[in-house]
């Protein structure tokens, strides 16, 4: 620190700003001014390394392109104040005021915003950085806990690894921002109805990148997600009522327990998600690839799958009641003891699929290819199966009572204790068929 700047700046902002007409590159590093007013006060390109500026009227203040790292600015009010291009590397920002300062091009790697022994969920201990101009900003690894982003303009910013727990980001534009690894978990995303967001009522994923981020316990309810790379995130327990994931790359992801009703994954990439025990009521998978997915004991209830992809997924124990699975791949799949009463399985491919012990009644598989499916002890009672491929299938105890399997081809298959009363056998192939 410059003894002689010290000295100047004790004199307070009007005789500092005069002074800094003429004046370049003062020297402030390490200055303690903790609780001084310094508000319209002009700190462009001043070197502030270190210094304890916590508890100081900062607002409408200019700070571009100075040197803040491992600055004290806690509880400081820094409303409408400009930070373009400066360093504010390991600064501390806890209980700071933000609100609609202009953070442009600013570097904030592992600054910290919110001082977690003392947070406030409810926002009144954590920054409040709503309305702030944070585009192509560097916030790597940043501590944003309970942080206020409510129509924050983060697009194009540096948000890798950063810690957004609890925070608001409601109308938030997020557009091009690298958020890989960044923590969501019980963040907020959807309208604030007490609030009117200057950035729309949703908060905006345009051409973000999120592989691997956590969303565990955040609200995304109706959030456009569309085309966006979120492989191996994670969606566990969080409610996406309604949100859109058409066309996204979710390759890995974890949807565990999460509500998921009426959700849009159309023409999505989901291979190897896990969707265990997870509410997915009337979504849409149309031409999605869910090869390998994991839906174990979820509720798919009403949900689309026409054309879809799912070789190998599992589907055991799962709801699948009036589910259109249209044209859909199950070839391989896992879907043992599940309900599948009016479900549309139309031309669909269960080649080698595992239906042990599925309720089938009054699904509809005209056209379906079930050649090597596993069906034993299967409910298909009074079903049409007629002109159906049943080649080297399962039927072991299988309930076909009253079931039309007219010119249907049972060559191979296993039908020991098969149960045919009342079913239309006329013209159909048992050739081979094993009965012992």
């Amino acid at each position: 620190m410059n003894q002689e700047h010290y000295e100047i700046i004790k004199k307070g902002v009007d005789v500092w700003n005069k002074w800094r007409e003429k004046e370049n590159n003062p020297d402030l590093s390490g200055v303690d001014l903790k609780g001084v007013d310094l508000s319209d006060i002009n700190f462009y390109q001043v070197n502030l390394e270190g210094a304890n500026l916590s508890y100081c009227n900062l607002s409408h203040s200019t700070f571009n392109g100075a040197n803040l790292k491992g600055v004290n600015l806690n509880s400081s009010d820094l409303s409408n104040s400009l930070f373009y291009g400066a360093n504010l590397q390991k600064a501390t920002l806890s209980q700071a005021k933000l609100n609609r300062a202009t953070l442009m091009e600013a570097d904030l790697s592992d600054a910290i915003f919110s001082n977690v022994r003392k947070m406030n969920l409810s926002g009144i201990w954590t920054a409040d950085l709503s309305g702030a101009d944070l585009s192509n900003a560097t916030l790597l690894r940043a501590s944003l806990i309970g942080a206020d982003f409510f129509g924050a303009d983060l697009t194009c910013a540096n948000l890798g690894g950063a810690n957004f727990e609890g925070a608001n980001l409601s109308g938030a534009d997020l557009s091009g921002a690298d958020l890989n690894g960044a923590n969501f978990s019980k963040a907020q995303f959807s309208r604030s109805k007490s609030r009117k967001s200057t950035k729309g009522p949703w908060t905006h994923f345009n051409e973000a990148r999120l592989y691997g981020a956590n969303f565990q316990g955040a609200n995304l309810n109706f959030a456009d997600l569309s085309g966006i790379s979120l492989c191996g995130a994670n969606f566990n327990e969080i409610n996406l009522i309604g949100a859109n994931f058409k066309k996204a790359i979710l390759a890995g992801a974890t949807f565990n327990e999460a509500n998921l009703t009426g959700v849009n994954f159309s023409d999505a990439i989901l291979t190897g998600v896990s969707l265990t025990r997870a509410e997915i009521l009337g979504a849409k998978f149309e031409k999605a690839d869910l090869s390998g997915a994991n839906f174990t004991g979820a509720n798919l209830e009403a949900s689309i799958f026409t054309n879809a992809k799912l070789t190998g997924a599992n589907l055991s124990e799962t709801n699948l009641y009036l589910t259109n699975l249209f044209g859909a791949n199950l070839s391989g799949a896992n879907i043992s003891e599940s309900d599948l009463k009016r479900a549309d399985l139309r031309r669909a491919d269960l080649r080698g699929s595992d239906l042990r012990g599925a309720y089938l009644k009054g699904a509809y598989l005209r056209g379906a290819n079930l050649s090597g499916a596993n069906l034993s002890d299967a409910n298909l009672m009074k079903i049409d199966l007629s002109k159906i491929n049943l080649t080297s299938s399962n039927l072991y105890g299988a309930d076909l009572r009253g079931t039309n399997l007219e010119d249907a081809n049972l060559n191979g298959a296993i039908i020991k204790r098969t149960l045919f009363i009342g079913a239309n056998l006329k013209g159909v192939n048992i050739a081979g068929t094993k009965r012992t």
